[in-house]
């Protein structure tokens, strides 16, 4: 979509506002005032085996942290940002394979994290 485009499809619309917003630039000025951006990784099942004895495995896991950033002027910014949208909680086992066979899982409940901050340079 061309950034000076006036007409949208009906789908676009909100999208299409950002956009020009994103573009519009203060007087004198080149840099955008709205900046959007993430981050997404991705970390395979992790098997291992640390002793003769003793066997790990971690499960898959899916992250993806968003950020949006306003600049109000040269030196303020107000930024949100989330971490952890997928919320994919993280299975861990561990396995003691002796006399008495002993597994350990512990599952770690992951939550997304919102931030909102206001940014001044000084």
């Amino acid at each position: 979509m061309d950034r000076n485009a006036g007409q949208c499809r009906q789908g676009d619309r909100a999208w299409h506002r950002i956009r020009r917003q994103g573009h519009d630039r203060p007087a004198g000025g080149t840099s955008r005032r709205i900046d959007v951006g993430g981050n997404y990784t991705h970390t395979s099942r992790v098997v291992s085996r640390s002793s003769a004895s003793i066997f790990d495995a971690n499960s898959m896991k899916r992250q993806l942290d968003l950020y949006a950033l306003w600049k109000r002027d040269a030196r303020s910014r107000l930024r949100l940002s989330v971490s952890d949208l997928l919320q994919q909680d993280l299975l861990e086992r561990r396995t003691f394979e002796g006399n008495a066979p002993l597994l350990r899982a512990t599952t770690y409940r992951v939550r997304a994290t919102w931030r909102l901050v206001w940014e001044h340079s000084l």
